[in-house]
């Protein structure tokens, strides 16, 4: 009977606050899954305010909560993919893009499909960086892929980062299987592997353009 009874609880409890679906963790693997790149990321905490500016003493215009489950918002229903670029929950990832920043504040896009920003207080300085920060240390550590509608051109490997320097011959590589070296402006030194596994590449290939789409992101999956 005991049993019983706490298994009525818990349906009352789901039913006058049903969970949501649990949702499926994600990196970006094209170039538009990410709908605003901005300056760089923002690593999310599992509970934070969002302000219309960058003062604690403006307006909150978004309260947001996140776990396992996906993601719980004040004002509107909001999934995982409109919030974050990445969300890997089971490792506490959670990324939003940074669109501008100031001190101790950085501005974020909330909703990847309407583009609605606001401010969030930076509490911790390692939640917020620069694409190149973000690329160079999650990338170094995790290895990176290449997102799969990358242009043909940004394919190719070269013996020095600019695109006039000289292309290797090569057979294909994994685009899945990158391990970064180096980050130099829009340039990657990289070290590939091709189909074959058996040669081995070294050069730089571009991770970002000249307008700031990127197309690589480190595995954080690993």
């Amino acid at each position: 009977m005991k049993s019983l009874f706490f298994i009525i609880v818990a349906l009352c409890v789901c039913f006058i606050n049903p969970p949501k679906a649990i949702s499926g963790d994600f990196l970006p693997r094209y170039s538009d899954s990410v709908s605003y790149y901005g300056i760089g990321v923002y690593f999310a905490p599992k509970e934070f305010a969002i302000y219309s500016e960058p003062d604690e003493e403006s307006p909150i215009i978004e309260k947001i909560n996140w776990n396992n489950f996906g993601v719980n918002s004040l004002t509107k229903e909001l999934s995982s993919r409109n919030v974050f670029i990445s969300f890997i929950p089971n490792k506490n990832i959670g990324i939003m893009s940074a669109v501008d920043d100031t001190e101790n504040w950085c501005q974020v896009v909330y909703d990847q499909k309407t583009g609605a920003k606001g401010w969030v207080k930076i509490t911790d300085s390692a939640r917020f960086m620069t694409w190149m920060e973000f690329m160079s240390k999650y990338g170094k550590a995790n290895d990176v892929y290449l997102f799969l509608d990358l242009p043909e051109e940004y394919r190719q490997i070269y013996t020095a980062p600019h695109e006039k320097a000289q292309i290797l011959n090569m057979y294909p590589y994994s685009p899945d299987n990158v391990k970064l070296k180096f980050i130099k402006g829009n340039w990657m030194l990289v070290k590939v592997v091709d189909f074959s596994k058996t040669n081995t590449h070294i050069g730089w290939i571009r991770w970002r353009n000249d307008e700031g789409k990127i197309f690589a992101f480190p595995n954080l999956k690993q």
